[in-house]
Order: C-alpha cells, then structure tokens, then sequence
C-alpha cells in the first residue's frame, strides 16, 4: 500500500501527518510526503516594478526553499521517530495540479490532506483544495482529510 500526504509547514497539516503516519505503521504502507512550493508569493512579488526587483525575487525564492527544506526535515523526523520508512517529494507550482500529477505518476492508495475548520463564509472564500483534488482525480481514488480546529477568538460581550 502505498500513501501520499500532501503537506504545507502550516498547522493544519499537523493532524494529516500524524494520520499518515499512524495509517503507515499500521498497514506496513509506503509513506510519501508530498510539498509543493506556493506559487501565490512568486505572482504577487513578480509584480513588484521597484528597484532592486531582482534582488527581491531572489530572496522570495531562498524564503520559499527554506520553508520547503523545514517542512522536509520536520515530515522526516516524525517519520524516522515513529520507525516509519518515507520518503518526500517536493513539486514547484499550482498545488492542486502538482498534487493531480503526483498521484498520476505514483498511483497511491490513499491521499491525506489537511484541512481547517472554517466558517460557512471562510469555507466559501476558501480554495478548498481537497475538494479540487476530488474533482481532478474523481471518485476512484480514497482520499480523507483530516480536519484540525481552528483556534477562534473569544467573543467578548
């Protein structure tokens, strides 16, 4: 068997690691941590017509494979603490796409994905990947996606 867990360094990928995990420990399944580099930060700052835009670029690119590099060695050492065999892959650009492409190529069993606990307006303004990735890859493959609380404000009366 053979699992994919899409990835990000956000929070709310905590839980779908851990899920992963626990899922490959149990079914001796192969563990593939897929990260893909967040395009949005790349279109916003090519739009940045200012002196020294070569200079920026540049550092919003080293920003961006720092954090590819940290989600790496935190997905790798949660599995090797967990006796878990993994392996990672990181992709560059839309990440419903990307991910669609990855799961052509390595044909998992199952997907994990994060997801975050939103409100009807969040989940309306939301790009709702995991309902992307359903759409793009249809019902054939099982996909779960495991949703951690969002820490909400108190309301003050």
């Amino acid at each position: 068997m053979r699992i994919l867990v899409c990835i990000d360094g956000e929070p709310h990928t905590s839980g779908a690691v851990e899920r992963a995990i626990e899922l490959a420990r149990a079914e001796s399944a192969e563990l593939i941590g897929l990260h893909v580099i967040d395009e949005w930060l790349r279109q916003f700052s090519s739009e940045i017509y200012a002196q020294g835009r070569k200079e920026y670029l540049e550092w919003v690119d080293q920003c961006l494979e720092d954090k590819a590099s940290e989600v790496r060695k935190s997905f790798m050492a949660r599995c090797h603490a967990s006796s878990v065999p993994a392996r990672f892959v990181l992709r560059d650009g839309d990440r419903a796409a990307e991910i669609a492409a990855v799961i052509d190529e390595l044909e998992p069993e199952l997907v994990i994905t994060g997801g975050k606990d939103l409100t009807r307006w969040q989940r309306f303004r939301s790009a709702n990947l995991a309902a992307q990735l359903r759409k793009a890859c249809g019902n054939a493959l099982s996909m779960e996606t495991v949703t951690v609380p969002q820490r909400r404000p108190d309301l003050v009366v």
